[in-house]
């Protein structure tokens, strides 16, 4: 990240093997959290290959039938976007497959979804504020979820969320 370039060949394997341990079944938590701090810079500069790298880690999240690859995919996702920065949000298509697994009839889809907005703002930050008008209402909906997860999920990305929000944010 910010000792050698992005595309230096120690850095894609390091890039790699974080990315193999996001995605591992049955990973913990505050391991993933922790690798999710340490690698956007690793995203950084690594133009189509941090995309696509996005996009798969979009499509594990929502599809993942393990709780934790889910988890650890959305998190991926985040530090992916908060290191090509979120100005690609739009190319890398976040928002219609969000929003299609957030509604959608299967509970570990609409879970996911819940993951990928809370990881993107606890990524972004404040940077994460502009988008939160398209995740509020999804959200609020979930919190009537009839899947006692997903419902508990939609309070960890509301907690998620509001706790990057800045006072001009809670006024908008």
């Amino acid at each position: 990240g910010k000792h050698f370039q992005v595309a230096d060949p120690q850095a894609i394997a390091i890039r790699n093997r974080l990315l193999d341990i996001l995605l591992q079944a049955n990973s913990v938590e505050s391991v993933q959290k922790q690798i999710q701090r340490v690698m956007p810079p690793l995203f950084k500069g690594g133009g189509d290959a941090s995309l696509d790298i996005g996009r798969s880690l979009l499509e594990k999240a929502i599809n993942s039938s393990d709780l934790s690859v889910r988890r650890g995919a959305a998190l991926g996702l985040g530090a992916c976007i908060k290191g090509v920065g979120a100005v690609h949000l739009k190319s890398l298509n976040v928002w219609e497959p969000l929003k299609e697994a957030v509604e959608s009839k299967v509970a570990s889809k609409r879970q996911g979804a819940l993951l990928c907005y809370e990881a993107m703002a606890l990524s972004l930050g404040r940077t994460f504020e502009p988008y939160i008008k398209n995740v509020l209402p999804h959200m609020l909906d979930r919190f009537s979820d009839t899947d006692t997860v997903v419902r508990t999920c939609a309070r960890g990305a509301a907690k998620g969320i509001m706790g990057e929000l800045s006072g001009h944010g809670v006024k908008t």
